[in-house]
């Protein structure tokens, strides 16, 4: 396939799951006062609801309303939405749109459309994804927001400070140890007996070594498996 038929193929790819993104927000917000009301009887001071879906990634919308709808008729319908994103690999495939220098395959797309295509999605009432599904079909396409692209690399939760004391100067001289650092510490396939000691004289820098590396490490995406 030519490389601008599967570049046309990957903006319908990302306009569609765009707007699946969105339908499952949106079935959040819908059940937004049983969240609240969840929120209170756990007595915690959590971030509004509205503003919580806005910064939530595709899996972390479901996670957010498996809970709320456990024990209602919607329980088994999100269940096996999820399952089919799993089945169909959406999540891979909404990382992959994310990041350009992926290489995207053609049957990303027939994924993404067969999902649209389930009859889970008008039960669920996300008409608009069948809608888009159709425009896309006909290549009357409209390209997500860069926001939207940009919303999957949000930082890993964490308590690292904002600023270091080599927040100005930077790690000088000191790049290679950190990424070296940052590649032991990322996506190792046994953790359990992963230890990283670093050893050198007081005062050479080990703390702000790792602190940098923290820092390196909340903002990649490719972490969140760590």
């Amino acid at each position: 396939m030519l490389e601008g038929d599967l570049n046309l193929f990957r903006r319908k790819t990302a306009m569609v799951l765009h707007d699946i993104e969105i339908g499952i927000g949106n079935l959040v917000l819908e059940k937004q006062e049983l969240l609240d009301k969840n929120d209170r009887d756990q007595s915690q001071t959590l971030i509004p609801t509205k503003d919580l879906v806005e910064q939530s990634y595709l899996d972390e919308l479901f996670q957010l309303i498996i809970p709320v709808v456990k024990g209602t008729n919607l329980e088994s319908d999100i269940i096996d939405l999820r399952n089919l994103f799993i089945q169909n690999e959406i999540f891979h495939i909404r990382n992959v749109i994310a990041h350009p220098n992926r290489s995207f395959h053609i049957n990303y797309w027939y994924k993404v459309a067969a999902l649209a295509s389930e009859p889970i999605i008008d039960i669920l009432g996300l008409t608009q994804i069948q809608k888009t599904l159709l425009a896309a079909e006909s290549n009357s396409i409209i390209d997500p927001p860069d926001e939207w692209l940009l919303n999957i690399f949000s930082k890993l939760p964490n308590n690292i400070p904002d600023r270091f004391e080599h927040s100005i100067t930077g790690l000088i001289g000191r790049n290679e140890i950190v990424s070296t650092l940052q590649k032991s510490l990322i996506n190792k396939l046994d953790r359990r007996s992963l230890t990283v000691s670093l050893v050198a004289p007081g005062g050479s820098g080990k703390t702000a070594i790792v602190l940098e590396t923290l820092r390196r490490i909340v903002d990649d995406y490719s972490a969140r498996v760590f």
